[in-house]
């Protein structure tokens, strides 16, 4: 009831906007213009097996390979990550695009809206998966689509194509911390809002 209830708001609050009334109903009905794929393009079985042989052949030429680098032997040893507190994790979600895809649990305004009261849990969500040097299990969710890389390229064609992620929201901001371990205040502001930039 909720869900059916926020989603009326939505469609009512853009009633005289019709551009982004229409906008917000292929978001809701899962099909936003960019997501659709040429009618001519591969079945999702030719992409695995392409993906799959790709993958196949880099672990074949580099499996036998002897290690070579000009680098000298790490001296620190990197066993832990720092843990968030609760005015980071409120500043990162804050500051990060209003961009929401299939496998969030909720919409991100929706969870910007009621980030007080979610932030202890999100926060917590985020340590522990620090903590234990793993992602929790219900968000391990991914969704993987082909892009092709280049416009004009010819779509009936595999190899055209390139994978292209698009991850959870609550795993982004996970990814933020990570992504900023030593760095200074530049880096931080650079490795956030990049990370932010796209769903992939």
């Amino acid at each position: 009831m909720k869900e059916r209830a926020y989603w009326m708001a939505r469609v009512c609050s853009q009633a005289k906007h019709p551009q982004q009334l229409w906008r917000l109903l292929n978001t809701l009905m899962g099909a936003s213009e960019k997501n659709n794929l040429p009618r001519n393009c591969p079945s999702a079985q030719e992409f695995a097996d392409f993906f799959e042989a790709m993958v196949a052949e880099v672990r074949k030429a580099t499996g036998n390979s002897g290690v070579s680098t000009e680098l000298q032997p790490a001296t620190e040893v990197f066993d832990h990550f720092e843990t968030y507190i609760s005015t980071e994790v409120n500043a990162v979600i804050t500051r990060a695009p209003t961009k929401s895809c299939e496998i969030d649990p909720i919409p991100t305004d929706v969870l910007k809206k009621f980030l007080f009261e979610l932030l202890p849990y999100i926060t917590d969500m985020c340590n522990s998966s620090l903590q234990q040097g793993s992602f929790s299990l219900s968000q391990r969710h991914v969704i993987i689509r082909p892009r092709l890389k280049k416009p004009g390229s010819d779509p009936s064609e595999v190899q055209n194509y390139r994978p292209v992620f698009n991850l959870t929201f609550v795993f982004k901001v996970v990814r933020v911390r990570i992504a900023c371990v030593e760095c200074s205040k530049p880096q931080k502001a650079f490795f956030s809002s990049n990370i932010f930039a796209a769903r992939a």
